[in-house]
């Protein structure tokens, strides 16, 4: 009678309870999905090309989390299926069928999210370039309207100027880093020990190359988004 009972409990009200599960997951997903096109589709007329991609990175990571839960939902089916029916029966083999699609849908996002964080790093690093090359632009220009003053104006410009910018661009430049390993600190699971060596890592490859220590450092946190392992953090980033 005990094994009956759990049979008529979960046939009526386990399946029951399964399906709505999946149901509100999807309508959930598909919710964000709609709102995602009426998003991008705003940032495509305007040509705002980095939110567009940042929206995108946003929702799928939503809806990665809610296709664990289907996932979730789906494993207990089949657990319980197997206890009541049997690991062969047709019902399992159902259950078995939709844990498998649930599981392949979620690849197929995670695959999403990292192409997406890819192209997002590209065009960060786009605008970057492109300010870098403005400002360096204005500072040229600054330096020869200076010249063309008077010699006090000069001596000012030539002089006490560029010490003063020097000391701001090194302040602002500390200040970005410090910003920018916060974000480190946030997609990466390490240890205080680790940390210090990935900002020392960073810190020493800005030497080496073409980038900011502060961009190298959203690199990086982009790698631990894209769940790179701690060891292979600086590695990936190169």
């Amino acid at each position: 009678m005990a094994t009956r009972t759990i049979k008529t409990i979960f046939a009526l009200d386990g399946e029951t309870k399964y399906r709505d599960a999946i149901k509100s997951i999807n309508k959930e997903q598909a919710l964000l999905r709609a709102e995602l096109r009426a998003v991008t589709s705003e940032f495509d007329a305007s040509g705002d090309a980095q939110k567009k991609l940042s929206a995108q990175a946003e929702s799928l990571t939503k809806q990665i989390e809610l296709q664990k839960q289907k996932i979730a939902e789906a494993q207990n089916a089949v657990e319980q299926s197997t206890k009541i029916y049997g690991e062969n029966s047709d019902t399992t083999k159902q259950y078995k069928i939709e844990l498998a699609n649930a599981e392949a849908q979620l690849g197929r996002l995670q695959s999403a999210l990292a192409k997406t964080n890819e192209q997002l790093i590209l065009q960060e690093s786009r605008m970057k370039k492109a300010g870098d090359s403005l400002e360096s632009a204005g500072k040229k220009m600054q330096n020869f309207s200076d010249k063309a003053g008077k010699v006090g104006n000069t001596l000012s410009a030539t002089i006490t100027a560029p010490i003063v910018a020097g000391a701001t661009v090194a302040v602002k430049s500390a200040m970005d880093f410090e910003s920018a390993f916060a974000g480190v600190r946030k997609t990466v699971d390490a240890t205080e020990e680790q940390f210090a060596e990935l900002e020392q890592g960073i810190r020493d490859m800005a030497k080496e190359v073409p980038a900011s220590a502060a961009a190298i450092a959203e690199v990086s946190e982009a790698a631990g988004q894209l769940g790179i392992e701690t060891e292979n953090i600086l590695g990936f980033t190169r």
